[in-house]
């Protein structure tokens, strides 16, 4: 977990360098992802755009208080010998995960965990599919794969269908190391949402675009684009028709994370501004959650907001340093590293507004985590046997 932490601080810290705030346009247009900017093209000016008033905003929650420990019944479990998990996804038939010394290969094993299978290579001599949380949509398992030269970076956006294991490029790049991880992703249903760094064709600045992908299609829809020294796009998330994209700023223009909501089918011309001083986002309709912090702070205290009944709920976060926000479906959680006295992994049912806990294990630490259906996953690391990793499974409460 925190080599994980490290290297993705690391990245996003290279990233902020060169962060600044988004003027997005006012219009959708079809376009392919090299098409050049229109310089007469229109844009929206920030403080016009439509901020959401909560219709009730519910009393704080607080997370460790009200959480009741449970131990979740263990339906399989593996361990990895002399090897640290660097990351896990889970769907309903299948565990998957990469290690630290291999993060070339996502392996795989059914949730009966009878076998273990290599699932995915890297198409690059030495690549890394780690750096990026692989996301699923439908059929269609997406990973980043990079060549990971450390100078010079080519990568790809990588689809594999489940069904019949055919592979096709949704994106793809090429540039400096940090600039090859400008991009960010969201899946839902049959679009990819992404934000990514674009040179601009007339040689005056590099450009933040936001866009959108069809699996099934190829068609690509772009949002916005804008140089740099003006703002940025980083994170994405996407449900169902909703997209919510994080508008980094730079120090001239004030800093600090906006968040802001597009309805894709309605094709809203103006986006609307459903967070300041925020950031971190992550959806799952009808509900959006954000940190009310900028980036590279603890996020103390998280926002729950329902787009359907307009209600925003806060929650006060438990532990010192705590992992910024997750949503999968109805589950809101946060992985709490040892230390903090809070230890655990705590979740939050949106739809029962009840808050779980999972104690740490009697060895080794938490290290992460995955939520699908009703499985949870988790992998443990454990420095006391030589650096052996467990995966373990079962349901939720």
């Amino acid at each position: 977990m925190q080599k994980t932490l490290l290297a993705s601080l690391t990245i996003l810290i290279l990233l902020a360098s060169c962060s600044t705030s988004v003027t997005p346009d006012a219009t959708m247009s079809q376009v392919t992802t090299s098409a050049p900017a229109n310089a007469s093209q229109p844009t929206v000016v920030m403080s016009q755009t439509i901020t959401p008033t909560p219709s009730s905003i519910h009393l704080p929650v607080d997370v460790a208080q009200q959480a009741i420990t449970f131990s979740p019944k263990i339906s399989s479990s593996m361990t990895i010998e002399n090897q640290y998990i660097a990351r896990i996804m889970l769907d309903g038939t299948y565990l998957y995960w990469t290690v630290y010394d291999q993060i070339d290969t996502i392996f795989r094993t059914p949730l009966n965990g009878d076998t273990i299978e290599k699932f995915v290579t890297s198409k690059f001599e030495g690549g890394n599919i780690e750096v990026m949380p692989w996301v699923l949509a439908g059929d269609w398992f997406i990973y980043l794969d990079h060549d990971n030269s450390g100078i010079e970076a080519n990568w790809g956006l990588r689809a594999k269908n489940l069904q019949d294991n055919s592979e096709k490029i949704m994106l793809s790049g090429r540039g400096i190391y940090a600039a090859a991880f400008n991009l960010f992703i969201s899946v839902s249903g049959e679009w990819i949402a992404w934000s990514r760094l674009l040179p601009n064709e007339l040689g005056t600045c590099d450009e933040s675009v936001l866009g959108l992908s069809n699996l099934n299609t190829n068609e690509q829809i772009e949002l916005d684009r804008v140089c740099i020294e003006q703002a940025m796009w980083t994170l994405v998330s996407l449900s169902n028709h909703i997209l919510i994209a994080e508008q980094d700023l730079p120090d001239a223009k004030g800093g600090g994370n906006n968040l802001y909501l597009f309805d894709i089918a309605k094709k809203q011309d103006t986006p609307m501004l459903i967070a300041a001083n925020a950031s971190m986002p992550d959806i799952s309709s009808p509900w959006i959650v954000w940190k009310n912090a900028p980036r590279f702070d603890w996020g103390l205290s998280n926002s729950v907001y329902n787009v359907n009944d307009k209600t925003q709920r806060n929650f006060t976060v438990p532990g010192e340093n705590p992992t910024d926000p997750q949503l999968t479906e109805h589950w809101l959680y946060w992985l709490i590293e040892e230390g903090s006295g809070v230890d655990g992994i705590y979740l939050y049912d949106l739809e029962k507004e009840q808050a779980w806990k999972i104690p740490p294990p009697d060895e080794g630490a938490f290290s992460d985590i995955a939520i699908y259906g009703q499985w949870i996953a988790w992998s443990i690391s454990s420095d006391y046997a030589g650096g052996d990793s467990i995966l373990e499974w079962g349901e939720l409460p």
